[in-house]
């Protein structure tokens, strides 16, 4: 008998490759292309990109018109509201403000604390646009680092109460019915 060492990392990436397929073949790609625009989104450094990657993953799963949508519920308003007056503004400072308005919005929701910090970043949004000359020279703004982590954890209860249980079902009958000695 060969004893092998298992590489927790392999059994991982094996362990997400059968999830992965799992979700393809039931019909709720939406999760998966959300989960691998997420990582992506948190990998990425600069701020442009950042704000172009959110974009694209509010766009493509939170926005009503969005051909993979995700119902998160009380985050999907927020996101909503703020993307019709992104579109009225073309400048990127003005997209860095949205964005900051976005992840003030998700951050604090349902916290007495979100008038009081919307009103700050609004003031120090205020401040820096008026002393510029060009708007659009402005780094007034940085992307939280938390931003669309509130949605992520609602993506994954979605995942956790109505997908999760039936993938571990279906691996279950998968070995009750290859290697019902296992089991």
């Amino acid at each position: 008998m060969v004893i092998t060492r298992v590489n927790k990392k392999n059994v991982y990436f094996i362990g997400r490759e059968y999830f992965d397929r799992y979700l393809e073949q039931s019909f709720c790609l939406e999760y998966m292309h959300f989960l691998r625009d997420f990582i992506v989104f948190k990998g990425l450094k600069s701020q442009q990109e950042r704000f172009d990657k959110a974009s694209q993953i509010f766009l493509n799963h939170f926005s009503l018109s969005a051909a993979e949508y995700i119902d998160v519920q009380d985050n999907s308003i927020h996101i909503e509201k703020v993307f019709y007056l992104k579109k009225k503004k073309k400048k990127y400072i003005y997209y860095k403000y949205f964005a900051c308005i976005i992840s003030v919005l998700i951050n604090c929701a349902q916290k007495k604390k979100k008038k009081k910090k919307l009103r700050e970043t609004l003031l120090q949004y205020a401040q820096s646009t008026s002393q510029m000359k060009d708007p659009s020279e402005s780094l007034a703004f940085e992307l939280d680092n938390t931003l669309l982590d509130n949605v992520y954890v609602d993506v994954k209860q979605c995942i956790e109460k109505d997908i999760w249980p039936q993938f571990v079902n279906a691996i279950q009958s998968v070995m009750e019915a290859t290697r019902p000695h296992v089991i």
